[in-house]
């Protein structure tokens, strides 16, 4: 299920050019004063090695463990509890970057036995690592060979710490697993507070565009 979104894309404070600057504070001012942004962020894969990784469960060989799904590499990723379908696996990931907002995804196809593929997927977002909130779920585009990417997007604008992403089924139901190469969680950092006390407030819209504008002329 798919959450519908009125996201519009936010600019971030992460141009260093002057030109970039412009447009940040033309898209600041458009998002303030019309209720529309002019220009968006573009989305990356915000997973990277080394990025704190719990598979769903240990049943797993050891050179195929949940870290493999995010090494960037062509290296597996399987799951003894996906056979026939019994149990949804896949893992949780809290992304070193910090706060993130994802609206995509990637799954890659492993080397082997394409009735391992995963054929639906779930994603849910933490800012605790307790409780999560559903962001999206469907279906994952089939793979038309091994070591093919597929593609999902989806409509989301809440910032999560931390996302846990399950495959509830694979391509068929089978006697063995689940088993994917590689998965991208895109999306875009949320930027830091740059906020500090002591700094000028001037209420309503004009006042956040000064500020804004005044930050970017200091930066």
């Amino acid at each position: 299920m798919n959450h519908p979104s009125s996201t519009q894309a936010v600019p971030t404070a992460r141009s260093t050019t002057a030109a970039g600057r412009r447009n940040l504070t033309a898209g600041l001012a458009s998002l303030l004063l019309f209720g529309t942004a002019a220009v968006g962020l573009a989305q990356s894969d915000i997973t990277q090695p080394g990025d704190v990784i719990v598979p769903t469960s240990s049943n797993s060989p050891g050179s195929e463990g949940a870290a493999n799904a995010i090494d960037n590499k062509t290296t597996k990723y399987l799951n003894f509890d996906g056979a026939q379908n019994a149990v949804a696996t896949g893992f949780t990931v809290t992304p070193s970057v910090g706060a993130t907002i994802v609206t995509g995804l990637t799954l890659q196809s492993a080397n082997d036995a394409p009735e391992r593929d995963p054929a639906t997927f779930k994603l849910e977002g933490s800012n605790d690592g307790t409780n999560f909130v559903a962001i999206a779920d469907g279906t994952v585009p089939a793979f038309s060979d091994r070591f093919v990417t597929v593609r999902n997007d989806f409509a989301n604008n809440q910032a999560f710490k931390a996302y846990r992403l399950t495959f509830p089924t694979t391509a068929s139901a089978n006697g063995c697993c689940m088993q994917v190469a590689e998965v991208e969680l895109l999306g875009t950092v949320v930027p830091p507070d740059v906020t500090q006390p002591g700094d000028v407030i001037v209420p309503g819209r004009a006042g956040l565009l000064y500020w804004v504008t005044t930050w970017l002329i200091k930066n």
